[in-house]
């Protein structure tokens, strides 16, 4: 069976798309269409909201995606509602996405994508019992191995890490290039890099990242190798894709602008000025990221990045708060003893 999510399950910091399905396609940019989303069958739809999870050039933006599915949220197949769902996840807005993919799951409570998302929403907002729950019934709907991956996804935010890595590293589910394989390996990286295990992390990711890859696992990458102090391996790497500006999550041009300010900041600087004009709650992790590493705003990035820990319960997320907060209680301690 297929999971067109099943890499969902990772972090919100990682721009919610989280380890999204992986396959290997061409990725070269190409020209906008002229094709109106309204002339479009269900199932070409689909494909394009699919592919919107992907770092690769995009035909269409998020926010049309979305209107068009509630536009024909009467007159489509009742998976209208799960890729409502989806694309919600995606941009934050995880109550909403919750509430339109509970409606799904009444009349479809076996569909394992739909199920893989739920838990992915709930570990999110913090309801990890509910998560576990989710995953455990994945066992009798799938098998034991998506059960468990999904279990020790939910568990890396409550649980000290060693085990779980231990369990990772030894787990023949990394084994191979399958959907599962991959989404064990990048989980397995993450792990690592949550740990502090930088270049265990690195030797993990790298071996996958000729695939066509989400929006988290560029993030993780770049993540890894900022650690490592090698920002010129971000923008050799991200170069290959030949990608339009539009086209870049802002959770990753905000890094690009991290890596190469001289080629990046001007344009990270103007996508945050637009995310500032509205909806700037659902890109409080990129303004945190911005301001703090980019902008060298510290106080500002505080605010975006304690918003960030108030909508996610993700590690990833109270890390970069608990980061910027002792060094400006650092700063402060050190303006109070002279």
């Amino acid at each position: 069976m297929k999971f067109t999510i099943l890499l969902l399950l990772n972090t919100v910091f990682f721009s919610c798309s989280s380890l999204a399905h992986i396959n290997t396609h061409d990725t070269h940019k190409h020209d906008k269409p002229e094709r109106s989303l309204s002339t479009l069958s269900f199932t070409e739809l689909e494909h394009h909201i699919k592919n919107n999870k992907f770092i690769v050039a995009q035909q269409y933006s998020h926010n049309k995606l979305l209107n068009e599915l509630k536009k024909r949220a009467n007159a489509s197949p009742a998976k209208n509602y799960f890729w409502q769902a989806s694309l919600l996840q995606r941009a934050h807005k995880f109550q909403s996405s919750l509430a339109v993919l509970e409606q799904y799951l009444h009349h479809h409570p076996a569909d394992i994508d739909a199920l893989l998302l739920r838990a992915n929403i709930e570990t999110v907002i913090g309801k990890y019992d509910k998560a576990l729950a989710t995953c455990l019934s994945l066992a009798g709907l799938h098998s034991v191995e998506l059960s468990m991956v999904c279990t020790l996804d939910v568990k890396m935010q409550t649980q000290p890490l060693e085990p779980i890595i231990k369990q990772l590293s030894t787990s023949p589910v990394r084994q191979g290039s399958s959907e599962l394989a991959l989404f064990t390996q990048e989980l397995y990286a993450t792990a690592l890099f949550l740990d502090g295990q930088y270049q265990l992390a690195l030797a993990e990711l790298e071996p996958i990242m000729h695939n066509q890859l989400a929006s988290s696992t560029w993030i993780l990458y770049a993540d890894i190798q900022m650690q490592l102090k090698q920002p010129h391996k971000i923008v050799e790497s991200f170069g290959q894709l030949e990608l339009n500006n539009q086209d870049i999550p802002d959770a990753l041009l905000v890094r690009l602008a991290h890596a190469a300010p001289h080629k990046w900041s001007t344009t990270a600087k103007q996508r945050i000025e637009e995310r500032l004009k509205q909806d700037a709650e659902n890109y409080s992790d990129s303004l945190a990221y911005y301001f703090y590493f980019v902008a060298k705003e510290p106080v500002r990035a505080l605010y975006w990045a304690k918003l960030q820990s108030q909508l996610s319960s993700l590690k990833m997320d109270n890390w970069l708060y608990q980061k910027i907060h002792r060094e400006l209680r650092v700063q402060l301690q050190a303006s109070t003893d002279k």
